[in-house]
């Protein structure tokens, strides 16, 4: 098995962002902090921007709370 099989991915279209959420496999409570969050940002002309949910890969977010993190 390989890692990315070890997670489960949700993606949020929410314009002007993309929302990424992964957790490990089996765990679907989106209100529990057991997920990391990345924010796409393709709002500029520039490279598209991925910033990370409070600037960290942990798994210690909230999905449902997505737009309200800081991202960095």
């Amino acid at each position: 098995m390989s890692k990315e099989e070890n997670f489960s991915t949700l993606i949020y279209e929410e314009s002007p962002y993309t929302y990424i959420g992964k957790t490990a496999r089996g765990n679907t409570d989106e209100g529990a902090a057991l997920w990391q969050i990345q924010r796409v940002d393709e709002t500029t002309t520039a490279p598209t921007k991925v910033l990370w949910a409070d600037g960290f890969d942990s798994f210690d977010k909230i999905l449902d709370d997505r737009a309200g993190y800081t991202y960095k």
